[in-house]
């Protein structure tokens, strides 16, 4: 992927979280990076469970699931819901919000902090990935997301899930059936310059695999040697764009099996600088008309 001319590039060292890469306003956080021989897909996930349980005993979270039934994610199963509805379970008080046109838009950081252990998750835009050419391989744990909008539903309703969905949700449901324009609409509001639509995929380790020359690239780059400064600004700006691509998959639209039950559908809105903690808040009468009313 080709770097973009004259743009600005920093990174800064954050304590138990790793080096936070920024690019004109939009940031990631490299938590972990190695290159060495091409590995199998059970060796990847034992390295990236070993990564997680590292980082969690770090941050002083309670260790995960060791994942021992994961496999590792590939892009194709990443499944976009094409023409199909988004449909969304909530509480009597966002129904009310929402009759009056007004909808919220969370963020990754809103997720992994937020006090309400019904939406709460620790790993909301936390994943690895391992990109690999002839024998090399390139892993990196990244921390994504942070100049994204998150709106959460779910692909289906009156399942054998759905008194679960409406105790841990709400007991209301809407559906949205024209999930393509209520995303560009939404898009546009909030000045984002793109959206993606996904099925959420569930895994205790997100561990993304995929072919790439840039393996090749990078270790020209830094070869055997330590991550000096100038070395990380020049992985910063060589490899931004990279980076940020591959950790949204296994970041954004991977959950552990625990939430498997939501069969999670979601909408990413990409906007051009961090918006971090704080969700995107807005009244939108297109919005609303886009959105069926089903009740209880």
């Amino acid at each position: 992927m080709s770097t973009k001319s004259h743009v600005y590039s920093e990174e800064s060292f954050e304590k138990d979280a790793g080096f936070r890469f920024y690019r004109d306003g939009v940031s990631i956080v490299v938590r972990s990076i190695s290159s060495g021989r091409r590995l199998n897909a059970a060796q990847n996930i034992a390295l990236s469970s070993r990564l997680d349980r590292f980082f969690d005993q770090i941050l002083g979270h309670p260790a995960r699931n060791a994942g021992a039934q994961d496999v590792s994610l590939t892009k194709s199963d990443f499944v976009q819901p094409g023409k199909g509805p988004l449909f969304k379970y909530v509480s009597d008080q966002t129904w009310e919000f929402l009759k009056k046109g007004s909808f919220q838009f969370g963020t990754a950081e809103y997720y992994r902090n937020t006090p309400n252990m019904d939406i709460q998750d620790r790993h909301e835009g936390l994943g690895h990935f391992h990109l690999v050419s002839g024998k090399d391989q390139l892993n990196v744990s990244l921390a994504a997301g942070y100049n994204c909008t998150i709106f959460c539903g779910t692909s289906q309703i009156d399942g054998p899930n759905d008194e679960l969905m409406r105790q841990r949700f709400g007991r209301k449901r809407i559906r949205i059936e024209e999930l393509e324009a209520f995303a560009t609409r939404a898009a546009q509001r909030m000045g984002a310059h793109r959206s993606r639509m996904y099925d959420v995929v569930y895994r205790d380790v997100h561990s993304y695999g995929e072919e790439s020359p840039v393996v090749e690239r990078f270790i020209r780059l830094v070869g055997t040697g330590d991550l000096t400064t100038p070395i990380l600004h020049s992985l910063n700006t060589e490899f931004f764009d990279t980076f940020y691509e591959f950790g949204l998959l296994p970041g954004l639209y991977a959950k552990p099996r625990k939430y498997e039950v939501e069969c999670e559908r979601r909408v990413i809105f990409e906007t051009a600088t961090d918006i971090r903690q704080k969700p995107i808040v807005f009244e939108d009468q297109v919005l609303h008309g886009l959105v069926t009313f089903l009740g209880d």
